[in-house]
């Protein structure tokens, strides 16, 4: 069986929480970066590594005459990784390792290999393994990514040599921000999430990403309880761009948003006392990511980062975290 070096990756450290010790070795916890999103496995076995996102600024206007919200956001891609293992086959089957995930044709992976084998009139004669690593329902772009990188990894197989610009086209058939997983690691999107804007920015930082496993959000249904405010400025995700070369992520806290935030916690009002809760323990800003149900919060060093894991995982046993960094790719 497939194994891949995810330690520490949407599982609780083994590090004791209860004693004082316990957070001064927090710099101990692992995590996982891979630093190329394509490998062979083996002479007919692809691997293509699938990276969430954090949104560093949401902003959300008016309905658009397609009925989409007008949307602007700064996205960027982190160390939380679903995997693809993608080989010719006798027909196209998809298989994951979690049960709950479905297989057929809602499944976003399962439509971009026939949208791109359709567009590229060869048959989608091949077997995808989904190793999933990336919670479901949390805002993290997870069925996005495993899109763009299936479009990534079958242009690939298939030789077709497709530029990243025709690929996007197919991404955005399949959904609004899967073309910036096709951009990444960092990205202005507009329009209702699908025009992408590179960001040709050097900035690191480092993160916590906490997810309550009860807690899951539709995505449409935070946006129907969303309230406009006709005073949105959509300029932010700009302004911040501008700012991050010459900024520590602690220095960018003030300027964090998530518009969805109020809609999101209307509708669990769990989570947005999660939220209070973890901002009160860890004495920095806590956001949803996308319309959630993900929380995160920066640091400038992986030592606060994984110290803030320990603190959050001895407070809150039921919570998932993990510490995370920028992903380069």
């Amino acid at each position: 069986m497939y194994q891949t070096n995810y330690m520490g990756q949407g599982k609780k450290t083994s590090v004791s929480v209860n004693k004082t010790d316990a957070i001064s070795s927090g710099a101990d916890i692992p995590y996982t970066e891979h630093h190329q999103r394509l490998s062979w496995l083996d002479n007919q076995t692809l691997v293509i590594r699938s990276a969430a996102k954090i949104n560093l600024t949401l902003s959300v206007g008016p309905k658009r005459p397609d009925n989409f919200h007008a949307f602007e956001s700064l996205m960027a891609t982190v160390t939380l990784y679903d995997d693809l293992l993608i080989r010719p086959s006798a027909s196209l089957n998809l298989t994951c390792d979690d049960d709950t995930i479905p297989t057929g044709i809602d499944n976003l992976i399962y439509r971009a290999s026939t949208l791109l084998a359709d567009e590229a009139n060869v048959e989608p004669n091949v077997e995808i393994e989904l190793v999933k690593r990336i919670p479901t329902q949390a805002g993290l772009g997870g069925g996005s990514a495993d899109a763009a990188g299936t479009l990534f990894g079958l242009n690939e197989l298939w030789n077709l040599r497709w530029p990243t610009e025709d690929l996007k086209k197919l991404a955005a058939v399949l959904g609004s921000d899967v073309g910036f997983f096709l951009c990444g690691p960092m990205a202005i999107c507009t329009g209702r999430g699908e025009i992408v804007t590179p960001v040709a920015v050097s900035w690191n930082f480092w993160g916590l990403i906490v997810k309550h496993p009860r807690i899951a959000l539709s995505t449409a249904e935070v946006y129907r309880h969303y309230v406009q405010d006709s005073r949105r400025n959509f300029s932010k995700a700009e302004s911040m761009a501008k700012r991050l070369p010459r900024s520590k992520p602690s220095e960018i806290y003030p300027y964090l948003e998530n518009d969805l935030e109020s809609s999101a916690f209307t509708i669990n009002p769990e989570l947005g006392e999660l939220r209070r809760s973890l901002e009160s323990l860890l004495s920095v800003p806590v956001r949803l990511s996308g319309s959630g149900s993900a929380l995160f919060a920066l640091f400038d060093t992986r030592d606060q980062a994984a110290q803030a894991s320990l603190r959050v995982q001895s407070s809150f046993k039921e919570l998932t975290c993990w510490v995370v960094k920028n992903n380069t790719w």
